[in-house]
C-alpha cells in the first residue's frame, strides 16, 4: 500500500519541519508569542503544504498546551489551500502562556474525504434514539 505524499514549503528557512508523532504529526511554532487570558492569537509554522485532495488536514491540540488552557481553533486544512499555515491559538485559561520558536503547538493528523452524495427525502429511517438530544446515549 502507498503512503500519501504531503508535499511541504518552507516559506521561511528557520522553519521546522512536522514531526510525525502517534496518528498525526507535531506542528511547532515559527515565531514567538505571549498568550494572555481571553487572547486569539495567529502563531505561523513558517510552513505551506499540498497533499491529495481526496484528504484534508485536521489541527488538534497538544496535550502541553491543553493543560494551560490554550487549544487551536479552526481545524481544517483543505487540500487546495496553498497559503501559510498559521495556527489560531484561544487562551481560555489564567495565567500569561508564553510560546517559543520551535515550541511544539499542535498537532496536525491527514484525514480521508468521505465520497457521498446527499439526498433530499420526505422522512428519515426511524431508530432507537430518535430525536433525543444531548445526554439521551447516558452521558
Amino acid at each position: 500500500m502507498s503512503k500519501e505524499q504531503v508535499c511541504i514549503e518552507k516559506r521561511d528557512n528557520t522553519a521546522l519541519l512536522p514531526e510525525k508523532e502517534g496518528s498525526g504529526f507535531c506542528l511547532f511554532a515559527c515565531e514567538s508569542a505571549q498568550l494572555k487570558a481571553g487572547d486569539v492569537t495567529k502563531i505561523s509554522t513558517g510552513l505551506s503544504m499540498s497533499f491529495n485532495s481526496q484528504c484534508f488536514g485536521y489541527v488538534q491540540v497538544i496535550e502541553k498546551l491543553a493543560l494551560k488552557g490554550v487549544r487551536p481553533l479552526a481545524g481544517v486544512c483543505d487540500s487546495d489551500y496553498r497559503g501559510l499555515y498559521n495556527i489560531v491559538m484561544f487562551h481560555e485559561g489564567k495565567d500569561i502562556v508564553e510560546i517559543n520558536k520551535g515550541d511544539k503547538i499542535a498537532t496536525i493528523n491527514f484525514l480521508k474525504v468521505a465520497d457521498v452524495e446527499l439526498i433530499e427525502v420526505e422522512e428519515l429511517s426511524e431508530t432507537h434514539r430518535g430525536d433525543k438530544g444531548f445526554g439521551s446515549t447516558g452521558v
